[in-house]
């Protein structure tokens, strides 16, 4: 799963709009749009205030499921 997967599922569980994420994250629709839709990655600044917004760590939405290896050494 990528980090827009993750946001938009995560997003979802709270039955937000993307509008309310923006709103919770300061950070435009237009560009939760694009993260999403996995335009490209968010900045260190987005990807907090997005993480907070959503109740989670930067981590858990960066974290990158193709690599199982790197979850069983931790």
């Amino acid at each position: 799963m990528t980090f827009g997967e993750r946001m938009k599922f995560r997003r979802k569980l709270f039955n937000w709009s993307q509008a309310v994420l923006s709103k919770k994250t300061g950070i435009p629709q237009t560009t939760i749009n694009d993260l999403e839709n996995n335009k490209y990655l968010p900045n260190i600044a987005q990807a907090k205030n997005i993480a907070s917004a959503l109740g989670v760590s930067v981590s858990e939405l960066l974290d990158d499921d193709e690599q199982p290896e790197a979850k069983e050494a931790i």
